[in-house]
């Protein structure tokens, strides 16, 4: 069994991409790998879950399992709650555990590693299989004001976006959720922003992604001008306003 990591409140989308079920709050466990992902994380392969109260009770299992793989190892753990132990107390605990089943430990490329996803009195222990899913190759221009690119995907299939219907995102800053879109294979796919480097950034992301849109340069005032009336189908978008937006009350009326 594997387990994915995703997005707190968008479990479901998680679940339907991997045919699996939510067991904890951002954790989906499932079956069967696939080639790639979309609304997940980080993908690990499940060795063992259980409860504890104390480190003791976290090494006295761990000293139970059985690991079984090729290489060297290192031990990352995530620490999520509060607790009277460090994630370095457990890493240095596990390491040394895993080393005298005569594992040979390497920290800066290790042929494996060893996960634990500790949070509240649950422990998780697994191998990493994949990690940084959400960090997309083609993200070489990003906006501090974008969201990443498993959240685009997720606000995409939670509107239902078919095929055959047209999407329009008007804020698309580095181009994230336009592109997440084409590589669905929505055809229609129609992007702009009223801040001219954001156009240029979503550019090259798009070039990188391979994918064909046309970003545009213009105010939200336009939008009328620009499409005939229902001739677009969903409003996929990212409304982020800063503090060094200029009167973002009238931003968000134009809207």
């Amino acid at each position: 069994m594997y387990l994915g990591y995703t997005i707190n409140g968008i479990e479901d989308v998680a679940e339907k991409e991997l045919k699996g079920k939510k067991i904890f709050s951002q954790r989906v466990r499932f079956s069967k790998q696939k080639k790639e992902y979309k609304s997940i994380n980080r993908v690990i392969k499940i060795i063992k879950i259980f409860d504890f109260k104390t480190l003791n009770d976290i090494v006295n299992q761990i000293n139970k399992i059985k690991f079984s793989f090729k290489g060297s190892f290192k031990v990352e753990c995530e620490r999520t709650g509060n607790h009277s132990f460090r994630s370095i107390d457990v890493g240095i605990s596990i390491g040394k555990i895993i080393r005298e089943f005569g594992y040979e430990p390497n920290l800066k490329n290790p042929s494996n590693i060893v996960f634990l996803d500790i949070f509240d009195n649950n422990c998780i222990v697994g191998m990493l299989v994949k990690d940084r899913i959400c960090k997309r190759d083609y993200r070489v221009r990003i906006n501090n004001k974008s969201i990443n690119a498993c959240l685009a995907f997720s606000l995409i299939k939670i509107a239902n976006v078919k095929k055959t219907e047209s999407l329009l995102d008007p804020f698309c800053k580095d181009g994230v959720i336009p592109i997440e879109a084409k590589l669905l294979k929505i055809k229609k796919v129609f992007a702009s922003d009223y801040v001219e480097n954001n156009v240029r950034n979503a550019i090259v992301n798009s070039k990188l992604a391979k994918t064909k849109i046309k970003f545009e340069h213009y105010d939200i005032t336009w939008l009328d001008t620009k499409f005939n009336k229902n001739s677009i189908d969903k409003v996929v978008t990212n409304l982020f306003i800063s503090r060094t937006d200029k009167e973002p009350n009238k931003l968000i009326k134009e809207f």
